[in-house]
């Protein structure tokens, strides 16, 4: 088996068939999701992993990268919107979120059709490029 290798200013968090969570040295939280079916298990698995990474390490940021993620059910969709960025904003602090265009349409009105819906959502941008992403996130 080969072994994961990651740069130096990343650490491996968690990962399962769904995702790959990745603590950032320069201060963020980065998920790169792989292009799979989406189980809402599996989902909410990625998602319990990100705050407990965000609770114990104090960070508030995330870069997710929705290049390659499947769109999601409405349940995972309502799921996401009601309970789990409340909570991130609640107990984390979750402060902005830089999200990497989903390649799939139909993944992009997903996505946006949850961003518009949070009530007291974090700042959040949409990027294609990776490292515009990453320069955003890390301002202010």
């Amino acid at each position: 088996m080969l072994a994961l290798r990651y740069p130096t200013h990343e650490s491996l968090y968690f990962h399962n068939s769904l995702a790959s969570i990745i603590e950032h040295s320069f201060g963020y939280v980065r998920i790169d999701w792989h292009p799979v079916v989406i189980r809402s298990g599996e989902l909410h698995e990625v998602y319990g992993q990100v705050l407990t990474l965000l609770r114990e390490s104090g960070l508030n940021r995330i870069l997710s990268d929705h290049q390659l993620r499947a769109p999601l059910m409405p349940d995972d969709q309502r799921w996401i919107v009601t309970d789990w960025v409340p909570r991130a904003v609640r107990e984390c602090g979750y402060a902005r979120g830089a999200l990497m265009q989903a390649h799939d349409v139909i993944s992009q009105l997903t996505n946006r059709r949850i961003t518009d819906q949070l009530p007291d959502r974090p700042l959040i941008r949409y990027f294609d490029d990776l490292h515009l992403a990453e320069r955003w996130l890390l301002e202010a």
